[in-house]
């Protein structure tokens, strides 16, 4: 039961980072001029993770991404010379 609390309060937290890292890249997009859509491809990589996936809205998706960093619904959105993941072997030494 104490688990499943503090998987919910991670995930509304998540949620939230979400939605000001939204309002933000909408700012910024605005300021300067710059795609949203580019914006959000860019910052990908910032922690929490989301979907890489722009809704119809011109808003980021706020989904866990699946695979090469697209949520299940955003899919057709993974660029066509996206690389297909590589899984990492772990070496010898490692086990």
């Amino acid at each position: 039961m104490e688990q499943q609390i503090l998987e919910l309060i991670e995930e509304e937290v998540s949620r939230r980072v979400g939605l000001q890292l939204r309002e933000a890249l909408q700012l910024v997009s605005t300021t300067y001029e710059i795609p949203l859509d580019r914006l959000i491809k860019d910052t990908s990589n910032v922690q929490p993770k989301f979907c890489k996936g722009v809704l119809k809205s011109k808003q980021r998706c706020l989904k866990k991404p699946k695979c090469n960093g697209y949520c299940g619904f955003h899919q057709s959105q993974v660029p066509l010379n996206c690389p297909k993941p590589v899984e990492r072997v772990q070496a010898p030494w490692e086990m």
